[in-house]
This record gives C-alpha cells, structure tokens and sequence, in this order.
C-alpha cells in the first residue's frame, strides 16, 4: 500500500493555497530534491536546481486533484473516443489496480493505447 503522504508531499507547496492555482510557484531546494533528484549526489542535486528548477503553473496540479472528483475535468481521458490521441500508461515494477479494470473500455477503442 502506497503512503499518500508521500505521494503529496511534492506539489504541497503549490496545493497548499488555493491561491496558488492561478501563479507560479517555486520548488525549494529540499523539495526539488526530493521529487526530482533524490537518486543522485547532493553536488548533482544542486547544478540540476540552479540549471532545471523554474516556477510552474499551479493549474495543472489543482486539475490533476481534483480529477477523481470532477467529471468535466481537464485531465479526464475519453477512452472510447476514436479520435483521441494515443494513449501511454506507465506503471511501476509493480502492476497497479488501475491498469486491469480501466483496460476493458480502451480495447473497444480504435485509437492506439500502451501499457507499460
């Protein structure tokens, strides 16, 4: 079972205001560091916040929260639709529950779909 806490932890600092959805929001360090650069050394870390880190939009975060909740979501895929682009699910090492429900509607689909 996945700690969904952890799984929070780095886009809090832009889910943490709702007045967040309509600004850029800056990573600090520590939090760069550990949604994107906890696999490498601290020196590494570091030239890769001062090259890569630049504030992002808080919308897409806001969308992708809410979308479990919200039918007219942004993020919401219509799986059925033929015209829709391809489709790419990547999943861990681990297979997750979503991927053997969800795959059932994607197969009456024309459009192409991948599951890796």
């Amino acid at each position: 079972m996945t700690d969904t806490r952890a799984a929070a932890r780095p886009p809090d600092p832009v889910l943490g205001s709702p007045a967040n959805y309509h600004r850029a929001v800056p990573l600090s360090y520590d939090q760069f560091r550990y949604a994107f650069a906890n696999a490498v050394s601290e020196e590494e870390a570091r030239e890769l916040y001062e090259r890569f880190a630049v504030p992002a939009s808080g919308e897409p975060l806001f969308q992708a929260a809410v979308a479990n909740i919200n039918p007219w979501s942004e993020v919401t895929v219509d799986t059925l639709s033929p015209g829709r682009g391809p489709l790419l699910i990547i999943s861990g090492e681990k297979a997750t529950p979503c991927l053997g429900p969800s795959r059932t509607p994607r197969t009456r689909s024309r459009s192409a779909t991948s599951t890796r």
